[in-house]
């Protein structure tokens, strides 16, 4: 009888061991599941998590008036000399051409930073006797800027824009 209870147990060695993958199934959903809502909740929190500076916070009104823009944009291409920047000794001297400032001219300087609407800085145009508008750069970041020049003389506006990089 010895040997039949050695087989027995042998025997239900064999079982318990076959059955146990079959048993493995639930704990792989349930790993699978937790995984699953583990990444769902990480990019939900990420998301909000997300700085997004807009370019212009209300996109329906700047439509409407884009038609504006794009003759601010012509007008600026039909002067007989383009307004023009360049750098010296730390400022950015900006120059407005001869025809514009037979009258007062006024507008704004904004230089614009895609990568941080924070640090977004306007200016309104204050012309020296040469007809030059400066801004210094010792506050600005260094990095990639755009120089947005809008300005109007004699009742007619004017827009130019050009790419900076400060270093």
């Amino acid at each position: 009888m010895v040997p039949e209870i050695k087989n027995m147990k042998q025997t239900a060695l064999n079982n318990s061991s076959e059955n146990k993958p079959e048993r493995m199934w639930p704990y792989g959903i349930i790993v699978a599941y937790i995984i699953f809502v583990g990444a769902t909740l990480s990019f939900v929190f990420f998301t909000f998590t997300v700085n997004f500076d807009l370019v212009v916070p209300e996109y329906y009104s700047e439509t409407l008036v884009y038609q504006d823009q794009i003759d601010r944009e012509s007008n600026s291409l039909g002067l007989s000399e383009q307004i023009s920047w360049e750098i010296e000794e730390n400022q950015l001297m900006i120059r407005i051409p001869e025809e514009l400032k037979r009258s007062e001219v006024t507008g704004t300087v904004t230089m614009y930073r895609a990568s941080d609407a924070s640090m977004d800085q306007t200016y309104d145009v204050a012309l020296n006797d040469d007809g030059i508008h400066s801004i210094s750069l010792e506050t600005l970041a260094k990095g990639k800027w755009e120089l947005q020049v809008k300005v109007a003389s004699e009742g007619k506006e004017y827009y130019s824009e050009f790419p900076i990089f400060l270093r």
